[in-house]
């Protein structure tokens, strides 16, 4: 029978309060197998149904656009619409345990949606592209970040343009999602699950490291999860 474990919390003072706390945002990346294995997202559901009175679930598939241009070359038009395919598919598995529900517990969002519905995304975008050139730090471990997924990815043969392009693409994927998690942060989601590994900037900043950067994801609490 699987179960949610909660593999960590950042900042680790927080692991204390994480009961406290009422809702939460969920991110999915479409990448994640997890969403293909209808069990384990009953599995999920349960949990987040059992620890917090509302989640707000973030689909990644228009973010996800960025990976099938690094992985396979695609064109802009090409991988958007491979990336909302893969969402409109992960949307229905998801209502399948939805379903299951009263309607207030959950909602759901597609990422697309956060970027061209939410006047603040520019302003987020642009201060943290702006904190990338300006903030030695930051800019080193988001470089490192974007070398280390595509160090990956080139190791399994699943990189399509050269090195130094990928890398730029993984960056801009990197700023992207911050700043879509931090709008959720200023609309009091400050809890923020994962399963798998949250990107470790996140957590850098909550542990208050890069001090010169002005964004509210330092108040975020970023929490882990493993369905085993």
């Amino acid at each position: 029978m699987n179960k949610v474990k909660i593999r960590s919390v950042t900042p680790i003072i927080a692991k204390h309060s994480i009961n406290t706390f009422k809702k939460s945002m969920l991110g999915i990346s479409v990448s994640s197998p997890i969403y293909q294995d209808q069990e384990k997202l009953s599995t999920l559901f349960k949990w987040l149904s059992e620890n917090y009175s509302h989640t707000h679930i973030i689909i990644g598939d228009y973010l996800h656009r960025i990976n099938e241009a690094i992985n396979y070359g695609k064109t802009t038009s090409d991988a958007i619409e491979k990336s909302l395919y893969i969402g409109c598919l992960i949307d229905s598995q998801i209502t399948i345990e939805l379903n299951k529900y009263p309607k207030e517990m959950f909602t759901v969002s597609h990422w697309k949606d956060c970027i061209y519905e939410n006047s603040n995304f520019h302003s987020k975008y642009n201060n943290l592209t702006e904190a990338y050139k300006t903030c030695n730090s930051f800019r080193e471990s988001i470089q490192n970040i974007a070398n280390n997924f595509i160090e990956k990815q080139s190791s399994k043969g699943e990189i399509s343009l050269n090195r130094n392009e990928a890398i730029d693409l993984s960056i801009n994927y990197i700023i992207e999602e911050m700043a879509v998690f931090s709008l959720f942060i200023d609309m009091g989601y400050t809890v923020q699950l994962y399963p798998g590994t949250t990107l470790p900037i996140l957590k850098e900043l909550a542990n208050g490291m890069h001090s010169e950067v002005d964004t509210n994801l330092k108040q975020g609490t970023y929490i882990d999860l493993k369905i085993k």
